[in-house]
């Protein structure tokens, strides 16, 4: 099924069960959703006071496509069991509550990004976001060359973190919170516990780890080298 729509949306707000949904910006002012499944009576597809609603009625595994245009901001997505992948977006507000795989790509969140899954894979490759708050249970947090700003904190059960957060190493403050502790947080090939208290911190982005982890975390802060040859 292909749906248009073109009352001007800010906010998308989607209720899923089970399949995956990727969304991206599209090339023109129209909201376009693309569905695998065919049957209208699956979804209930409408606009009202500038959001957009999406809500799976049947059970089948249907792939959700969604292009969205520069006007929407906000985007609030809950599903059973299906999986959100974002890219090639600029967004002021992302709420997330999922058991599915988290992938963003090239993603930029600009007031607050919250992201809730179970047993699934959280993915943040060449994002930019402000605010972040993670809660990860029975999965794995990765960062590719991501960047941060503001207070964040990652909760995680029986989980694993890892990966690269763009920057330099007095761009970030990174701190171990209850069930963690700094000796099993890796920073720049160095524990956590071996950095000396900071002075001067105003301007930093703050990421609180906080649970459980099933390894330790390994987190690289740098800046991407750039290669001119091929």
């Amino acid at each position: 099924m292909d749906y248009q729509i073109r009352e001007g949306v800010v906010c998308i707000k989607a209720e899923l069960r089970k399949g995956k949904m990727s969304i991206r910006r599209g090339e023109n002012h129209v909201i376009r959703l693309r569905t695998s499944d065919e049957n209208e009576n699956s979804m209930r597809v409408f606009a009202h006071n500038n959001t957009m609603f999406i809500k799976q009625i049947s059970s089948n595994e249907i792939d959700f496509q969604l292009e969205v245009p520069d006007s929407v901001k906000i985007l609030e997505l809950k599903s059973e069991s299906t999986g959100f992948e974002l890219s090639n977006m600029e967004l002021d507000n992302v709420k997330i509550t999922a058991a599915g795989d988290l992938i963003l790509e090239n993603v930029t969140i600009k007031k607050s990004c919250q992201l809730i899954t179970d047993n699934s894979e959280i993915n943040l490759a060449a994002c930019d976001i402000s605010s972040m708050n993670i809660q990860l249970f029975n999965g794995k947090l990765t960062f590719g060359n991501t960047v941060l700003h503001g207070n964040s904190t990652a909760y995680v059960v029986n989980s694993t973190v890892g990966g690269l957060l763009k920057g330099a190493l007095v761009d970030y403050v990174l701190s171990a919170g209850s069930g963690i502790s700094p000796r099993s947080v890796i920073v720049n090939d160095h524990m956590l516990s071996e950095f000396p208290n900071r002075k001067n911190v105003q301007d930093c982005a703050w990421l609180l780890l906080a649970g459980s982890l099933t390894d330790t975390a390994h987190i690289k802060i740098a800046k991407p080298r750039i290669s001119y040859y091929q």
